[in-house]
């Protein structure tokens, strides 16, 4: 029997200001957690966990309600933990991995 793919609705910032490159870091996520997850946006109010991909430190990205888990990037933080940006893919990966 196939086990159900955990939702993460994935929600930007308006990019006006990019330290990191956020669509490449969703990208290296969704080619290594495909066939694990799958990915929606974040208004489709049906997901498990919300990623929230915001580019810089000001971290503009409006939070929707949501009463589940939250995953949020910001800058060089994943949940205002400060990394290196060579560990955010890397990192993330393994949070999400944990909440499954």
């Amino acid at each position: 029997m196939m086990r159900k793919k955990m939702k993460i609705g994935v929600k930007y910032c308006g990019n006006c200001n990019p330290y990191i490159d956020t669509r490449k870091i969703y990208l290296s996520l969704y080619k290594d957690l495909k066939e694990e997850v799958e990915f929606v946006k974040w208004d489709n109010q049906t997901y498990d966990v919300l990623l929230i991909l915001s580019s810089c430190p000001t971290d503009c990205a409006k939070r929707p309600e949501f009463h589940g888990p939250i995953i949020a990037i910001s800058d060089i933080t994943i949940d205002y933990y400060s990394i290196t940006v060579e560990q955010i893919s890397e990192l993330l990966k393994q949070k999400i991995r944990l909440l499954m």
